[in-house]
């Protein structure tokens, strides 16, 4: 049997955070934009200029929450917030962060790779990651 994986080109990528920071710029935010690839791995990173370096780790790991958990950053903190043995448990793994602004990325009902917008207000990354996505003709839902 053969298996084939499909992840979001670097060209792709980049033109995602292009599309995020377009968005944010209209609102005058200064953000962070990460995107990685379906194994959590680094497709492309910007953060503009005067936004504090910490915000780009944020950036990398709502991305990396996202793609690992297959769900918004958002609704993954609706999970952990469920169940003080699951908030409990969250400490203890490193990389995983319950901010919203990282998305999944689907083409179709395949998980390609995520997004993880940081810097602005929390509403205002989840948009600018949004934008991008329905920009870039994706979903952060698997469409079946």
């Amino acid at each position: 049997m053969l298996i084939e994986k499909q992840e979001i080109s670097s060209q792709h990528s980049l033109k995602l955070v292009e599309s995020a920071i377009k968005a944010s710029a209209a609102s005058g935010c200064k953000i962070c934009v990460a995107v990685v690839d379906s194994n959590g791995f680094v497709t492309a990173l910007r953060r503009m200029d005067a936004v504090p370096h910490a915000v780009t780790d944020f950036a990398l790991d709502k991305a990396y929450t996202a793609v690992m958990t297959r769900k918004t950053t958002a609704a993954f903190f609706g999970r952990m917030d469920s169940s003080p043995s699951l908030r409990m448990g969250l400490g203890n793994r490193p990389r995983l962060l319950v901010w919203g602004g990282g998305l999944p990325l689907f083409f179709g009902d395949k998980i390609v790779g995520a997004i993880g917008v940081s810097g602005a207000q929390e509403q205002e990354d989840i948009q600018f990651a949004e934008a991008a996505v329905v920009e870039a003709g994706l979903t952060w839902e698997a469409v079946l």
